[in-house]
């Protein structure tokens, strides 16, 4: 299947996992996630396997549940995954590092701190002179237009400019990957809109894992497009998009929209049966003993 984007390009629908178009850079190789809970486990994440080629932006796209910011966990190496492993230009990921920044929904700044400070708080772990990390937290500020904003703190500002200096902040440590945890979702629909741009120029030429469960997002901001069916999340199929991203929302992309959202609520509804006849047969297995 093709879908034209708003520029007319072409993108090119993958019915399956594949692999990244690029050369990988960072690989999930059969991911499988466990938790206990109230005496029993719940499997979040089965086999989940692809590939982010350097210099790519991915997007992981779900139901709420799938798993999708537990995945991110792993990929940070905040949470161990219960099999598979995550690797790093050939390196397995066995604990979080500086290479790899997590950005989550909520902006997390320090309140006691400017937001120039706040941008220049990882320079100064990083044992950076106070020059430099003026310097520097000061040109990211200006990047994401808030030069203006630099002397204020957190409560100061709104959602969107606070969303924008925990970018900041994450971009001047220069990590290899980005990850992004939903960091949009609390945002109303038109700056939604502006910030998709924003993280789009802001993150040309990163390489970036970023999750949704938005799927009009996703096909926005994306490179390629990961498609996750609900719990337990597995990769049901990847889509490379063409073009230039942020993409304009058109009428083929609505349709595409309305194909995905249709095949998840299918996968839910099949997952939901099975839970349910499973319930069914323990129960009957319990009386019949």
């Amino acid at each position: 299947m093709q879908v034209a984007d708003g520029a007319g390009a072409l993108t090119a629908v993958c019915p399956g996992p594949s692999g990244a178009s690029a050369v990988s850079f960072l690989e999930i190789v059969n991911i499988s996630k466990h938790f206990a809970a109230n005496g029993s486990e719940i499997l979040a994440l089965r086999d989940v396997n692809f590939q982010v080629g350097q210099g790519e932006f991915v997007v992981v796209v779900g139901p709420s549940g799938c798993g999708k910011s537990t995945l991110l966990q792993i990929v940070a190496g905040l949470e161990p995954a219960t099999s598979g492993q995550v690797l790093l230009d050939g390196q397995p990921v066995t604990h979080w590092g500086a290479e790899r920044t997590l950005i989550f929904q909520s902006p997390n700044l320090f309140p006691w701190l400017t937001a120039e400070k706040n941008v220049a708080f990882g320079l100064r772990m990083a044992g950076r002179s106070a020059s430099d990390r003026q310097r520097i937290a000061r040109k990211a500020l200006a990047r994401m237009g808030l030069s203006a904003a630099r002397d204020l703190y957190p409560h100061e500002l709104s959602g969107g400019m606070q969303q924008r200096v925990a970018l900041a902040r994450a971009l001047v440590l220069d990590p290899r990957v980005l990850l992004m945890d939903e960091p949009l979702a609390s945002v109303d629909a038109l700056l939604r809109s502006r910030l998709q741009g924003e993280i789009r120029a802001s993150c040309a030429g990163k390489t970036v894992l970023f999750v949704t469960h938005s799927i009009r997002e996703a096909l926005i901001l994306a490179d390629r497009v990961v498609i996750l069916s609900p719990q337990p999340g597995t990769v049901r199929r990847e889509m490379a998009l063409a073009g230039s991203a942020p993409r304009a929302f058109s009428s083929e992309l609505v349709g595409l929209e309305q194909e995905i959202k249709g095949e998840l609520m299918d996968a839910e509804a099949r997952s939901q049966t099975s839970a349910s006849s499973a319930t069914r047969s323990s129960h009957t297995g319990a009386v019949d003993q």
